[in-house]
Formats: structure tokens, C-alpha cells, sequence
């Protein structure tokens, strides 16, 4: 006869093996009750989100970390051919910047994704000219203007993370992370977008935003532009796209995104790399919100042909060790101390 005890141990032992998860929680986080403290929703104009509350969730289900975290944030309630952004359209945008003598040269782009990390393009770690980045603005619109409806905030690279498939000048695994000098302060203009929740891209309708150059040698953008953008397989983007010595295997459909180009001649331009391909993800009962699904990689012609974009997908698991990792340990160790 098994006693209560024996039964306990042998849950304990199997619980060694394999990720009680499975046995714990629902896979469906829609049916999960994260506690949202109300007291930093976007009632105030600045506000704060506690790592430690949603602790318990991630230890028993790390692999849905990013989607825990999207509910949270979601819960605080030069693009070719494109359109002035509105003010608060895209409060992920990110500038990158680089020092030269005495002034900051804007010329990436990436997407706040948490409290303390931006997601870019793995060569937009340096410039042109080898200069390392430096400095992130977010929050801003009009980066000439000190009247438009915007409220930046700026800080200092503490330190970069190359993704370790990537090796230049090959065009694969062109990714990388950005980690802040201090936490970002979440306001109306500031807050992060989600990544790596969908596994099907038919059927969405994805934009890009950034300020690079509006036309093919032309100039940067001051405010923020936006466009819609049309996939394009990778049969018709490998066309435009050969194998060559910085793409040895050709355009990879799985790690690549094609779009842009064709009649509307909507693309990405010097400027952009480093910038969200987006979608407005509605398949989670807490509402619309902008997913990352792509990281403006590589173009040509700007805006004749297709444009080449990073898959945010396949990258999730680095993603996550790095960016809710940190998170996470940060939160232990002020629970130990």
C-alpha cells in the first residue's frame, strides 16, 4: 500500500526529471491570474513594474516568460513612402546613437522590449565609420524639435549582446540585444512591445517604423516614419538576393523575412537597420498590441525591391535567457537580501 508519503517523494523525484509545468499550470496563459497591481497602470504619468510579482509564473513555465511579461505591459492601460508616426503610436522606437567629436549621430533603430533591454540589428552594434554605440533614446517623435508630443528619455549602452551565430559580414542571425545603464521610466510615450509570440505570420499585416532615409540618397527623416509593408516569399526575394558572400546560403526563410518593394515601393532605408518589422497581435484576451516579429536587416535600392528582416522567432530562446533572465535573478536577489 502507498502511503501519502511515498507518493510525495516519487512526485518530487519525477519533478527532477521533467519540467513540472506540464503538471502544474495550464498551458494557456489566458486562463492564468497574474495579480496587476493597479497602481501603475497609465492613469499617472510615470510608473513602475515590479519583476518579482510575476517570479512564481516563469520559474514553473521559463519558456512563456515573454508572453507573462507582454500581458504585464500590454495591462499599463526613414522609411521609404511612409507617413509622420503619431505621437504614442510607437512608444518601443528606440534611436541609436554614436559618438563623433562633440556631437551623437542617430543612425539605428531598434525596439524597447522590457524595462531594460532594446532589441536591434547585430551591425548596428558600430557605425560606418567603427564608432561603438554609445547612447538609446526613447520616446521621442521629432528628433529636431523640442516642442512636438513626445517625452525622450535617454541613457548610456552598459553593455551588448552580439548573437553568437552571428559572424560578419555573413547577413545570418543579424541580431542583437542592448542592455541600459538604468531602468526605463514607463510613461504614455515609453513603453515595451512583446516578441516571439506568433508562430504564423499569414494573415497579419506588418508595418515598419524608423527615422532613416525617406528615399534613396536623400536625407534622414526628423520625425518618426511608418509604412505598411507586404510579405514577399523567399522564392521571389532570393531573385533579388543570391547566394554571395554575405549570403552564402541564400535568403534562409527560416531566419529571414522578406517585404517591401513591388507597387506600393514601401521599404526600409539607411537608417532603419536595427528597426521593428511589427504587427498589431489581437490573438490574446488582453487586447491589441505590437509585436516584434522581424529586425531590419538588409535592403536594396530602398524601396524598388524587397527588404531582408532578422526572424524574432527562432532567436526567442537567447532572447530570453539574456533579457528575463537578468530580470528575473535581479528580482531573487532582492527577495534574498
Amino acid at each position: 500500500m502507498w502511503s501519502v508519503y511515498n507518493i510525495v517523494c516519487l512526485f518530487l523525484i519525477v519533478c527532477s526529471y521533467v519540467n513540472c509545468a506540464s503538471i502544474l499550470k495550464s498551458p494557456e496563459i489566458e486562463n492564468e491570474n497574474i495579480a496587476i497591481d493597479s497602481s501603475y497602470l497609465l492613469n499617472d504619468e510615470e510608473f513602475e513594474i515590479p519583476d518579482d510579482e510575476v517570479a512564481d509564473h516563469v520559474r514553473y513555465s521559463p519558456e512563456r516568460v515573454n508572453l507573462i511579461k507582454c500581458k504585464q505591459y500590454h495591462q499599463i492601460s526613414k522609411v521609404v513612402n511612409g507617413r509622420d508616426a503619431k505621437p504614442r503610436e510607437f512608444p518601443h522606437m528606440a534611436l541609436l546613437g554614436y559618438e563623433d567629436s562633440d556631437q551623437i549621430l542617430w543612425e539605428c533603430g531598434g525596439s524597447l522590449i522590457s524595462e531594460k533591454f532594446v532589441l536591434t540589428a547585430a551591425h548596428c552594434l558600430r557605425n560606418k565609420n567603427g564608432n561603438t554605440i554609445k547612447y538609446v533614446r526613447l520616446g521621442d517623435l521629432d528628433i529636431k524639435s523640442n516642442t512636438d508630443n513626445a517625452s525622450p528619455q535617454q541613457f548610456t549602452v552598459k553593455k551588448t549582446f552580439i548573437h553568437p551565430s552571428y559572424k560578419s559580414p555573413n547577413r545570418y542571425h543579424d541580431i542583437a540585444l542592448i542592455q541600459l545603464d538604468k531602468k526605463v521610466k514607463f510613461t504614455k510615450y515609453v513603453i515595451p512591445a512583446c516578441v516571439g509570440l506568433s508562430t504564423d505570420l499569414n494573415g497579419t499585416n506588418p508595418t515598419v517604423a524608423g527615422w532613416g532615409l525617406t528615399r534613396r540618397g536623400g536625407d534622414p527623416a526628423n520625425i518618426l516614419q511608418t509604412a505598411p509593408m507586404a510579405y514577399v516569399s523567399a522564392n521571389v526575394c532570393r531573385k533579388t538576393y543570391p547566394k554571395s558572400f554575405a549570403l552564402t546560403r541564400g535568403i534562409d526563410d527560416d531566419l529571414m523575412i522578406c517585404a517591401g518593394g513591388g507597387t506600393n515601393k514601401t521599404d526600409t532605408c539607411q537608417g532603419d537597420s536595427g528597426g521593428p518589422l511589427q504587427i498589431i497581435n489581437q490573438s490574446y484576451d488582453f487586447g491589441a498590441f505590437s509585436e516584434i516579429v522581424g529586425v531590419t536587416s538588409f535592403g536594396r535600392s530602398c524601396g524598388f525591391v524587397p527588404g531582408a528582416y532578422t526572424r524574432v522567432l527562432p532567436h526567442m530562446p537567447w532572447i530570453r535567457e539574456i533579457v528575463w533572465s537578468y530580470s528575473f535573478k535581479s528580482a531573487a536577489a532582492r527577495t534574498n537580501s
